[in-house]
This record gives C-alpha cells, sequence and structure tokens, in this order.
C-alpha cells in the first residue's frame, strides 16, 4: 500500500510540473508578444514622428519659395512703378518745357 501511494504522491506531483511548466510556457510566450508588440508600436511612432518632420519640412520649403517667389514679384512691381513714374515725369517735364 505505501508503494502504491508513493506512485500516486510521484505521479501527482509529474503532473503538477507539467501543468507549471505549461503555465511558465504561456507566461514567457505572452510576455514575449507582449514585448514585441510593444517594439511595433514603437517603431510605428519613430515612422509617425520622421514622417510628420518630413511633412514639417516640405511645408517651410514650400513657404520659403512661395515668400521668394513674391519677394521675386515684388521686385519686378516696384521695378515696373519705378520706370512708369519716371516716365511720367519726364513726360510732365517735357511738357513743361
Amino acid at each position: 500500500m505505501g508503494r502504491m501511494a508513493d506512485t500516486v504522491v510521484k505521479n501527482q506531483r509529474e503532473q503538477e510540473l507539467v501543468v507549471e511548466r505549461q503555465l511558465l510556457r504561456e507566461v514567457e510566450e505572452r510576455e514575449r508578444r507582449e514585448k514585441e508588440e510593444e517594439e511595433k508600436r514603437k517603431m510605428i511612432m519613430v515612422e509617425k514622428k520622421k514622417q510628420m518632420r518630413e511633412a514639417l519640412l516640405q511645408q517651410l520649403q514650400y513657404q520659403t519659395q512661395m515668400k521668394e517667389i513674391e519677394r521675386k514679384q515684388n521686385q519686378a512691381f516696384m521695378k515696373e512703378w519705378t520706370k512708369n513714374v519716371e516716365g511720367e515725369a519726364s513726360k510732365r517735364k517735357r511738357l513743361e518745357e
């Protein structure tokens, strides 16, 4: 009888060890998946930040180009305006003579 009880206890311990190992593997697997998911989230955030920086840089470049175009247009307008004013002044001067 004692042997039988020892065998039953031994079998129970082995089953408990099997269950504990399985639980441990499941916990480790879940932790591994969580870590992978966290890494993916970090990579996504890094990529989003990179895209945002690129978009902001493009926007800044566009604004700079538009300011340069506007500056050149203003210069051309002022040059034309000055030319017209000088032309009008010389016409008046000739008429006065």
